[in-house]
């Protein structure tokens, strides 16, 4: 973290906070959230195994390529992945309350999508439950880029997603 902040901004420590490392489809906390926020894999646009074989290597991994497989879906595996995590949210995320999600601009996969569009219609039209309340996009810097100079993602997307259910619905 300290590496990853330039100044550490000051934190309210009263608040309480949970990270779960585990996949997000999985995400079965003991008490509703306030909020997920979450980035989901970059669809064939980055190779996380390849580009951390070495820390890998000490984790006891040797087989880069087959995690950047499963890290790196397909469409079509990404897209179910997709539905399976805004379904368990739904009763995950509090009523009222938000989803954010760091999204990249696409993959080679879906040229003529526009990738955060789609998620968010998979929340609010295929699953249900979701309202779109705003997304902002910028454009990732070369400088901030994992591998300079070459094509890939070349922005993210914030997208906000507010589960809509009333805040007296009972969870499942």
């Amino acid at each position: 973290m300290t590496r990853a902040f330039r100044r550490v901004p000051d934190l309210d420590y009263a608040l309480e906070r949970k990270c779960y490392a585990q996949s997000a489809h999985l995400l079965t906390p003991t008490n509703q959230v306030d909020a997920i926020i979450t980035s989901p894999p970059y669809m064939r646009q980055l190779h996380y195994g390849r580009d951390n074989r070495l820390r890998l290597w000490f984790l006891g991994i040797d087989d880069s390529n087959a995690l950047d497989l499963t890290i790196s879906p397909r469409k079509q595996s990404f897209l179910h992945l997709m539905r399976k995590c805004f379904e368990r949210w739904k009763n995950v995320l509090k009523p009222q309350k938000y989803c954010i999600l760091i999204v990249g601009d696409g993959s080679s996969e879906l040229r003529e999508t526009n990738l955060p569009q789609l998620i968010s219609r998979i929340a609010t039209d295929e699953v249900g439950g979701y309202v779109h309340v705003h997304d902002h996009t910028e454009a990732i810097p070369n400088e901030r880029r994992v591998r300079r100079g070459l094509t890939g993602s070349t922005s993210e997307t914030i997208l906000i997603l507010r589960n809509d259910q009333p805040a007296t619905a009972n969870r499942s």
